[in-house]
């Protein structure tokens, strides 16, 4: 079977495609080991623990509460609407969500009973502009923030604070651009001094090779998905819009060794969405929903979560065929990149953003490693675009952002999962 990790240059993660059949390489490489469910959450909670300096006991508690409490954060979604400023995660003393609202009203404080115990609900009130606001403020007010930050980079919602942040190259009083901002923009805002965005594609390794004029694009895949036409429906592998297309068609091999020829069949790159999907040209091998959470094991999709009901303190991990797997959590789910790396658009505050964990400064990730996936444990996250704040000429960063599957499903392209 193929797996769909391996699409080198643009597509920057972890793809598991897998199709069955036999490999069509000289030497066949040592065939990846499948982990199952409770296997990979093990290997996260051990990962989770010593990033976090935490026991491997409170990192299994951790990613239970954020798998659990997933209808939860969408409830609360829906029963505050647009009052909400924020949503995030806090786990010390002990798990819970805080919810910040829009308008005044009195501090409520709940439990909410999950499968393997609970959390904690924080009401708290007193934000003066919802986080739909903000980045409203940010969209609206992109042309004059460029105009009076040249080096202007990505910006983001700071769910916790209530603040638009926007980073620059430079800045030399951090306060006086705080408070430029802040008029611009109408709302609160926070200045901070990065290195830009870029979007994590045409390295010289992986295994999705994309034939061009004078050269040869790699990329890295990402998950295996269904295509839906009407009622018609095929599977393929998606991986990030920005690859080249090339001639529509592009070679891939699986880190198991097996090769296909797959066929661009459509795309969504533009200022919100940065995903594309290919098909097989024969069928004589079924793609399966597998995907590498590293060099040498992968794991079967159980799930996929949606933007809405990703949460700002979320563990999530990628894996890239150039700087390997990394994970962080999650800091904003309404992150505007820098442009121009929107298909020359203004980018739209609709990708997900992840930094280290607390403690840490920076992660893998590089050219090369978009496209791959983004995922907790055996659920699917979304579709990996870029790296910011690039630590020196290495392949580390200290934040990443990723589409979310939204932007697949909006095409009628879903993450295969088994029945």
């Amino acid at each position: 079977m193929i797996s769909g990790t391996s699409l080198p240059s643009c597509f920057a993660a972890i793809l598991s495609v897998a199709i069955a059949g036999t490999a069509s390489a000289a030497s066949q490489p040592t065939a990846a080991r499948l982990l199952s469910a409770e296997q990979a959450r093990e290997v996260d909670a051990q990962a989770l623990a010593s990033a976090s300096k935490i026991t491997t006991a409170e990192a299994r508690q951790r990613l239970a509460v954020q798998r659990e409490s997933r209808d939860l954060v969408a409830s609360l979604r829906s029963t505050y609407g647009n009052r909400i400023a924020g949503i995030y995660r806090e786990w010390t003393p002990s798990p819970r969500l805080v919810v910040r609202l829009k308008g005044a009203s009195a501090e409520r404080v709940s439990r909410a009973n999950l499968p393997t115990g609970s959390v904690e609900v924080v009401i708290k009130s007193g934000a003066r502009f919802g986080a739909d606001e903000l980045k409203q403020a940010g969209r609206t007010h992109a042309k004059a923030l460029r105009a009076a930050f040249p080096t202007l980079g990505g910006t983001w919602v700071d769910e916790r604070t209530g603040e638009l942040v926007v980073e620059v190259a430079s800045a030399a009083d951090v306060k006086t651009a705080k408070d430029l901002a802040t008029v611009i923009a109408g709302v609160p805002a926070r200045v901070v001094v990065g290195r830009g965005d870029f979007n994590a594609a045409l390295s010289g390794s992986g295994a999705l090779d994309i034939a061009l004029p004078n050269a040869v694009g790699h990329c890295t895949g990402g998950f295996t998905v269904n295509i839906f036409d009407g009622n018609d429906k095929t599977t393929g592998l998606a991986t990030a819009g920005h690859c080249p297309d090339g001639n529509g068609t592009a070679t891939y091999t699986t880190l198991d060794g097996l090769q296909d020829t797959l066929t661009l069949v459509g795309q969504d790159y533009d200022a919100d969405s940065d995903v594309k999907w290919y098909t097989k040209v024969d069928q004589d091998r079924d793609f399966e929903p597998t995907f590498y959470s590293d060099d040498v094991t992968k794991r079967e999709v159980s799930w996929y979560v949606w933007r809405d009901e990703t949460v700002v303190g979320d563990s999530v991990c990628k894996y890239g065929q150039t700087s390997g797997a990394s994970c962080g959590v999650v800091a904003s789910t309404s992150y505007a990149p820098a442009d121009p790396i929107c298909n020359g658009q203004t980018c739209a505050a609709t990708y997900v953003m992840v930094e280290p964990v607390a403690g840490q400064t920076q992660f893998g990730c590089a050219s090369g490693d978009s496209g791959g996936p983004v995922f907790n444990d055996t659920t699917a996250y979304g579709i990996l675009k870029g790296c910011g704040d690039r630590v020196g000429n290495t392949i580390y960063a200290q934040r990443m952002f990723y589409t979310a599957l939204d932007a697949l499903a909006e095409n009628d392209v879903y993450v295969f999962v088994p029945i």
